[in-house]
């Protein structure tokens, strides 16, 4: 018994610290449709822009330049500026889409998921960040799917 109450404990603790750096925010789509993403956690300002073509975009900037963003259009994907698709080859994504991944001068990452008419991404990650805004992409294009 004593095992058990043990086991429970432990994996309760360790479920907490899972989200650690991190915030659960919603995203909610032009037709109102909602789903969680993770944020990682530190941003100074969110700005919300949607236009007249149905794009609806949600991005959390953060003081040291970095950005996180997710957007949903009703039309068709093309490259955004930043992915030069003749140099950076897309990975299939596990969850549908493709994957793009690149680094910025000054040893910035950047990556982007295009995920039916979503992108989940960031921009301006620096090296010792990398891991957890993959973390945070990961999770908000598995959320999407679910």
């Amino acid at each position: 018994m004593t095992r058990i109450i043990l086991a429970i404990l432990i994996t309760v603790a360790s479920s907490c610290t899972l989200f650690n750096g991190f915030r659960k925010q919603t995203f909610t789509e032009g037709d109102g449709n909602s789903f969680k993403i993770l944020v990682p956690k530190g941003w100074s300002n969110v700005a919300v822009n949607r236009e007249a073509d149905g794009t609806f975009e949600k991005v959390y900037r953060y003081s040291n330049g970095t950005s996180f963003y997710v957007s949903n259009t009703d039309k068709p994907f093309t490259p955004n500026k930043i992915i030069d698709t003749a140099r950076h080859i897309p990975l299939q994504s596990p969850t549908g889409g493709l994957i793009y991944k690149g680094v910025m001068p000054g040893l910035l990452y950047w990556r982007e998921i295009q995920q039916n008419n979503f992108r989940f991404g960031y921009r301006n990650v620096p090296v010792e960040l990398e891991s957890r805004f993959d973390s945070a992409v990961n999770y908000s294009a598995l959320m999407k799917e679910n």
